[in-house]
C-alpha cells in the first residue's frame, strides 16, 4: 500500500524550488478531487511567493490535515507583515480561494497561512499501485 503522509514541511530557497514543493502536495493530496488539489497548489504558491518576496531568504513550509476537510499551508518568516495593499493579487486569489488566511505576528518574524476547504481522499476501488504485479504469459 501506498503511504501518504498527513502532513510535510520543506524548505524553499527560491522559486526554481516551487515545482518541487507542488510535486509533495499532489502527492500528498492523491486521491482528493482535482479542482480542490489545484486550490491548494494555489494556495501554496502564493503563501510561498509572499514569504520569498517578502525576504529573499529560505524559509519552510507546512503543510498539513487542520481537520478531516481542510489543509493549513503556513510559514513563517523573519520579517514585519507585508501590507494587504503590497500583496497585489495574491490577496484576491487567497480571497476567493482559502475559507481564512492571515498574517500573524511572531516573535521575530511573521507566520504567513492559508486554510483551504478540500475534500478528504477518497480510498481507491482497486489494490494500490505499488501491489499490482504484472506476470509474462506461459
Amino acid at each position: 500500500m501506498v503511504h501518504r503522509p498527513d502532513r510535510f514541511t520543506s524548505v524553499v530557497d527560491g522559486p526554481s524550488e516551487l515545482a518541487a514543493l507542488r510535486r509533495r502536495v499532489r502527492f500528498m493530496l492523491a486521491g482528493v478531487g482535482e479542482h480542490h488539489v489545484v486550490d491548494a497548489l494555489l494556495a501554496t504558491d502564493e503563501i510561498a511567493s509572499i514569504a520569498w518576496l517578502s525576504t529573499r531568504q529560505p524559509f519552510t513550509v507546512r503543510l498539513g490535515w487542520a481537520g478531516a476537510d481542510t489543509i493549513r499551508v503556513d510559514v513563517t518568516i523573519a520579517a514585519e507583515p507585508p501590507a494587504r495593499g503590497d500583496l497585489g493579487t495574491s490577496a484576491d486569489v487567497l480571497d476567493g480561494i482559502a475559507a481564512r488566511w492571515g498574517m500573524t505576528p511572531r516573535r521575530g518574524g511573521t507566520m504567513l497561512w492559508a486554510d483551504v476547504p478540500v475534500a478528504a481522499p477518497v480510498a481507491p476501488d482497486g489494490p494500490a499501485l505499488d501491489a499490482v504485479h504484472v506476470t509474462e504469459p506461459a
